[in-house]
């Protein structure tokens, strides 16, 4: 993902199908990390992957997208899975401010999840657009 793929305009389903706009969300939750970490916010922000997890999020998708998610159901993690993770990671005092995880340790990440003019350009247009509610 390159850092123009940050503009809002990818969201539009004329523009990108369901499984680059969920690329792009993960990329912009990482950056939103970032983006916390580089301002030094309290609390540690950590990021967590809970894997491929078996959801209702599909309920609404495309007959091809629901026959995918069920062909895949048998490799699916049960909810549980994350949530012990999650739990894991919340009591690891050696967790550090910005990590990644995921079951295995620290999780991979595109080197734009990293890139501090991204993250500050991802969390200026954020707060410009949630400027109402905060």
């Amino acid at each position: 993902v390159k850092a123009s793929d940050l503009a809002p305009v990818i969201f539009t389903p004329e523009r990108a199908g369901a499984v680059r706009r969920y690329e792009v969300t993960k990329l912009l939750t990482l950056l939103t990390l970032r983006a916390h970490q580089l301002a030094a916010q309290a609390p540690v922000h950590v990021g967590v992957d809970p894997g491929f997890v078996r959801t209702n999020l599909g309920r609404s998708a495309s007959s091809t997208v629901r026959v995918l998610l069920t062909v895949t159901r048998p490799i699916q993690a049960s909810p549980q899975r994350p949530a012990r993770l999650i739990r894991r990671v919340l009591e690891d005092a050696a967790v550090h401010d910005g990590a990644y995880l995921d079951e295995r340790g620290p999780a991979r990440r595109s080197p734009l999840t990293l890139n501090d003019e991204a993250a500050r350009t991802w969390e200026t247009w954020t707060r410009s657009v949630l400027h109402p509610w905060l």
